[in-house]
């Protein structure tokens, strides 16, 4: 852990000595929290992703605009599709999720949930692993549809947080451990996950969620101690410097729920201190007790 702080550290200092505001070095920053990939180095895997996500309605301000293909016959589709030289072929889109600007969606989503699951996975297989995903939440809404869903979301670049699964439920989230069991090529795809989160018995980053964002959370306590620290980090620093921060005075972090936030605290000085995975994993799925809040 004091390796990759100290590598976050050397970051931020070079992020301080360029002449760009705050606000784009924090995002310059987040994006190295969540490993996002450089999709300008990789111009086959960019036309691969902008073609998987065009397949699908968009979600903008002015309402829905349908999927430039959904204008053509279902045979002239295939011929369009072709046109885009994907690695992909053509493959009718699930009419449970919908795009806007950075991510795809599933509809209707609700957000206070049983848990919040990441799957980090390998650029080259990320078109692949979405598609199969695609088909696990049709089976959410056709087998095993319980209003409200959670929204599970697809990000436009790979990243450790690409792929997000809320399950309102559990019985939805058992649901995707016996999906991934029978699917074990997405958990051999599996990429570098997030440091700041424990791991459940499917290899699936997972978190208490009511709508926050943890990701956020963790770019804003890391850059806000590394920032104010000498080049001597200290873990036990560390984790007083994030038990005894205020939110409310934070404009990023003022309005998340204090449940929340102490349950961010919990889970994220307990990676810091490398305390036992699996008892963390029992406390976000309400199997364990925190010292500071009780799940329900």
């Amino acid at each position: 852990m004091l390796e990759l702080l100290n590598k976050y550290y050397d970051y931020i200092k070079k992020l301080n000595s360029l002449n760009i505001d705050e606000d784009e070095k924090l995002f310059s920053f987040y994006k190295m929290i969540i490993n996002q990939y450089d999709l300008t180095t990789n111009p086959k895997l960019k036309n691969d992703i902008d073609t998987f996500f065009s397949l699908y309605d968009f979600k903008g301000d002015n309402g829905i605009i349908p999927s430039e293909f959904s204008k053509y016959s279902k045979k002239d589709r295939e011929k369009e599709f072709a046109k885009r030289n994907c690695s992909f072929t053509y493959f009718k889109p699930t009419s449970n999720m919908i795009r806007n600007e950075y991510f795809l969606y599933s509809v209707p989503g609700f957000n206070g949930v049983y848990c919040k699951a990441y799957l980090s996975i390998k650029p080259e297989k990320y078109v692949e692993v979405m598609k199969k995903i695609q088909d696990f939440i049709d089976y959410l809404y056709t087998v095993l549809y319980i209003t409200p869903m959670g929204e599970c979301k697809f990000r436009n670049v790979p990243a450790n947080d690409s792929i997000v699964m809320r399950f309102v439920y559990k019985i939805h989230y058992n649901a995707f451990l016996n999906f991934l069991d029978q699917n074990p090529d997405i958990m051999a795809a599996y990429d570098i996950r997030n440091p700041f989160l424990p791991v459940d018995s499917h290899g699936l980053s997972i978190i208490y969620d009511r709508g926050g964002s943890y990701n956020n959370f963790v770019t804003i306590m890391l850059w806000e101690y590394l920032n104010k620290c000498n080049s001597k980090i200290s873990l036990n620093e560390l984790v007083d410097f994030i038990n005894m921060y205020d939110t409310s005075k934070n404009s990023m972090l003022c309005k998340e729920n204090q449940v929340t936030i102490n349950f961010y605290k919990e889970i994220l000085t307990g990676m810091i201190l490398s305390k036992n995975n699996d008892e963390l994993v029992d406390l976000i799925l309400g199997n364990g007790q925190s010292r500071k809040l009780k799940r329900n």
